[in-house]
């Protein structure tokens, strides 16, 4: 079916558009070619492109040039001269990078162009941030000393060029961490301070803090001026020292491409100098130096990236707002919600979290920049670890003589096996000289975790024997992944991002989570970056990784069920001491609950949800992890979470939609797109679809009956009590409260009363009527009941059970009125059971179809594809 014409027309709009750009910006034939076709694939999908003149629209334009691209497998196009010419904020454009890619290839895994361009781009921006800072701290005056705008705005863009040079000849094709970045523009900025000429000295107040005076134009400088520059500016000494063995080759590109050829004066004390260029700062040649190390930028950066770091001497575009559909609460709110003292978190933990960082009764202290962070635990590695031996010491090996047989050996062997192929992952990505270091540094840090491991155990057994601990593979595997992880961190390596090093040592991420707690509390010293690294790995651990196929999780909790004679039965109801499985799985249940309390505070907070409906929206999760864990089978548990909060809304009638719950969703800390565009449906090869389509065919028809329960007013589903498929009640319950009819003749029915009063009931109850609960003056419901009762067909029994179930005497009855209309009238607590439960079940099995059609209106990043819904 051709899509309507107004569909052909705007999608004749932004293919001209995509047109113009193409030839505004010199794009090849295939780029165009390919660009055309994504166009046509994403109008097909019914991707709202045709916005004219928003910038929504030109960053979706920018992002189909940029896929265009790496689908053409030309020479790479400018990013920085795309966004500038569509005016979008690189914010957005990856953003928007990452939606049309999710919808063009749902389940695909992300584009290793797009991860090292992003990589690129944020430690480029820390160092921009960095370079800003430190320019007004050392040039308040400028390279020449005299301060002019002019002169100034040269001067500020000539050390940024210098610096861009600098950072391609080094570290080429490699960008580079944070870390090795950060200290090469701390050797930059000691280059260009050592070039100043007199007048330019005098202003800044480094010059003023050495230790002896230093002439100008003295490159490099004396040791005691390196050190206290690098102090001041709170860089590792030893870190510089390394990346300046590369700055002689450097300084003599720099001469030929300026011309220069005369070296700096050498110090008094011959204490540096004697090795910089000659004349580099002077009013004169400020300016076509400027073009000239421009020029060579020019040469340089499309061999070695994707990314003309110019981008940051250009205003910025900001990023395009995006605006509630529902109203939300501010994020300060939010946050104060989850740690204020005043508000407890639905879950069984009350203290700190299991990763040892305190979430509540305390403000949390404001900690440094990332580059100060960083440093601080850079600085960690050399002080406490560095020092150490590379090999067992004597108090491990007073541990390992007491095992039977001597671990020794096996250990040292599996630790060379395992770093080596950490070594070999790492030398594709990393300068040689580095990856030795930093897999040296893992094997000492293993050591002295693994030492005070056993130490803590001897202090808590009172013994020193250990053998099943120390012959234990995956302790060791999970304890080396862990001091490799804290080295990886602490250097910020992007090429070895988590989960990077669970796979190169194919160790499973639920045995790594067992590790970590213990990890952090044998280290009291741990920088807290890195306990925040680590609870941020915790987080990725419980929320996805642990639930995925080839998880022993899976296989453990089948075993606890079996041991427990109860599937799905209760983790935290069951006796202690059963099965080796339990202690683990109700630790891993208490982190998943902790993690999925705060997610839930925060999500319902962001879409002011009363207490009652944050209440059921916990009930009901907790019902998922008791006794439908297969739901979260290769899924995330945020995905779990957004059903549950919408289905909850559904039945109480609340006005949010997904396209709500998913704006507030994107607006929490590590949300990402993938978890609302592509969800697991029901084998691992079917194709991944959003969430909608997740919750019709999935979520509903396996949590209906624990949503009508729960909403209804029962509170949660008892742990361990038997349900039949088709109703969630405890069967107890259901003999006992079952509607009795209580005429013969009549179709009239009464039941125990069944939900709290007046605050659960749905709104058909305000034609019913409660015996101690509905109002005096509302008393001509109890009238028409009692003309029915009282009319000629009328029994006793009837009568008399309603009498029993009164709080308050008969009311006499009134004269018949006209049989005629013969209606099944129903109590209201009836009605909270049978009716209203068949009311509940038609809102839950509603389609979201017509939610759907509202949000194929909108933009596309505000909600899911447009795959096709089917009712459940």
């Amino acid at each position: 079916m051709p899509p309507p014409e107004n569909e052909n027309g705007a999608a004749s709009k932004v293919t001209a558009k995509f047109t113009d750009l193409c030839c505004n910006l010199q794009f090849s034939s295939a780029l165009q070619t390919h660009g055309t076709s994504i166009l046509h694939q994403l109008f097909t999908n019914k991707d709202k492109l045709a916005e004219e003149g928003s910038d929504f629209t030109n960053s979706q334009l920018a992002a189909v040039a940029y896929l265009a691209s790496i689908r053409a497998n030309g020479p790479p196009i400018s990013i920085a001269q795309l966004v500038q010419n569509m005016a979008v904020s690189m914010k957005d454009f990856f953003y928007t990078v990452e939606e049309q890619q999710a919808r063009l290839l749902p389940g695909g895994a992300q584009l290793p162009q797009l991860k090292q361009l992003k990589g690129q781009y944020v430690v480029s921006t820390v160092a921009y941030s960095k370079y800003e800072k430190f320019f007004t701290l050392l040039f308040p005056n400028g390279f020449v000393g005299q301060k002019e705008n002019n002169l100034m705005e040269v001067s500020f863009e000539f050390g940024w060029m210098i610096f861009l040079v600098v950072k391609t000849l080094v570290l080429g094709s490699k960008d580079g961490e944070l870390m090795s970045v950060y200290h090469l523009l701390i050797c930059v900025l000691h280059f260009l301070v050592a070039h100043l000429p007199g007048d330019a000295q005098t202003s800044c107040e480094f010059w003023s803090q050495l230790e002896r005076a230093v002439q100008p134009e003295c490159y490099p400088l004396p040791s005691h001026a390196r050190a206290r520059l690098c102090q001041m500016l709170h860089a590792q000494y030893d870190e510089a020292a390394k990346l300046e063995a590369s700055m002689p080759s450097v300084v003599e590109e720099l001469k030929k491409t300026f011309g220069l050829s005369e070296p700096t004066a050498r110090a008094d004390d011959s204490d540096g100098g004697g090795g910089g260029v000659s004349g580099l700062f002077t009013p004169a040649s400020l300016h076509e130096n400027l073009r000239s190390i421009t020029g060579r930028y020019e040469e340089l950066w499309p061999k070695n990236s994707q990314l003309d770091e110019r981008l940051f001497l250009a205003p910025a575009v900001p990023s395009r707002a995006v605006c509630a559909s529902v109203p939300s609460s501010p994020c300060r709110v939010a946050h104060a919600s989850v740690a204020s003292p005043h508000r407890q978190l639905l879950t069984p933990l009350r203290g700190s979290n299991l990763c040892g960082l305190s979430t509540g009764g305390v403000t949390p202290v404001a900690h440094g920049t990332p580059v100060s962070s960083q440093v601080e635990s850079v600085s960690w590695l050399r002080t406490a670890v560095f020092q150490l031996p590379s090999e067992p010491g004597p108090a491990l090996h007073r541990y390992f003589v007491q095992c039977q047989p001597n671990p020794a050996n096996a250990i040292c062997e599996r630790l060379q096996r395992l770093s080596r192929r950490v070594a070999q992952h790492l030398e594709e990505s990393e300068m040689p000289e580095e990856v030795a270091e930093r897999v040296d540094l893992a094997r000492r840090l293993y050591f002295k975790m693994l030492l005070s491991f056993l130490e803590a155990e001897e202090k808590r057994l009172n013994q020193s024997n250990f053998s099943a601990l120390l012959s234990n593979e995956s302790f060791h595997c999970s304890l080396l992944a862990c001091c490799m992880e804290a080295v990886f961190a602490a250097y910020s390596m992007s090429s070895m991002a988590f989960p990077a090093v669970l796979d190169i040592l194919e160790l499973r991420p639920f045995d790594f989570c067992k590790v970590i707690e213990s990890f952090i509390l044998h280290e009291p010293n741990l920088p807290h970056q890195l306990r925040q690294h680590f609870a941020d790995v915790d987080s990725k651990i419980l929320e996805s990784l642990a639930w995925e196929d080839d998880s022993p999780l899976h296989a453990l909790m089948q075993e606890y069920d079996v041991a427990n004679g109860a599937n799905g039965a209760s983790l935290t109801s069951t006796p202690s001491g059963q099965t080796r499985a339990k202690a683990a799985l109700e630790q891993f249940l208490r982190k998943v609950l902790y993690l999925a309390a705060a997610r839930i505070s925060e999500m319902c907070t962001r879409l002011l949800l009363p207490s009652g409906l944050v209440k059921q929206v916990w009930d009901c999760l907790k019902n998922v992890l008791n006794s439908a864990r297969y739901l979260l089978l290769g899924r995330h548990l945020d995905q779990l979470i957004m059903c549950t909060v919408y289905g909850v809304c559904k039945v109480n009638q609340r006005a949010v939609t997904f396209r709500h719950i998913i704006e507030q969703y994107k607006r929490q800390p590590k949300a990402t797109m993938k978890v609302f565009r592509e969800v697991r449906m029901k084998e691992p090869g079917d194709q991944p679809q959003d969430i909608i389509c997740f919750y019709n065919q999935i979520f509903i028809p396996a949590m209906k009956d624990q949503l009508m329960h729960i909403c209804s007013g029962k509170g949660p589903i008892p742990a361990g009590s038997n349900t039949s498929p088709s109703s969630p009640f405890p069967d107890g319950v259901r003999c006992g409260a079952s509607p009795q009819r209580v005429s013969g003749t009549r179709e009239v029915y009464v039941s125990q009363p069944r939900t709290p009063s007046g605050t659960m009931m749905t709104p058909r109850t305000r034609t019913l009527y409660a015996f101690g609960d509905t109002p005096a003056e509302k008393s001509e419901k109890l009238l028409h009941i009692n003309h029915q009762l009282n009319s000629s067909m009328a029994t006793h029994d009837g009568v008399q059970a309603l009498q029993q179930l009164s709080s308050t005497p008969p009311m006499r009855a009134p004269a018949p009125i006209d049989d005629g209309s013969r209606k099944r009238v129903l109590s209201s607590q009836h009605e909270g059971g049978g009716a209203k439960r068949h009311h509940l079940h038609r809102r839950l099995m509603q389609d979201t179809a017509a939610e759907r059609c509202s949000s194929q209106g909108s933009n596309s990043s505000e909600a899911p594809g447009d795959a096709n819904d089917h009712n459940s």
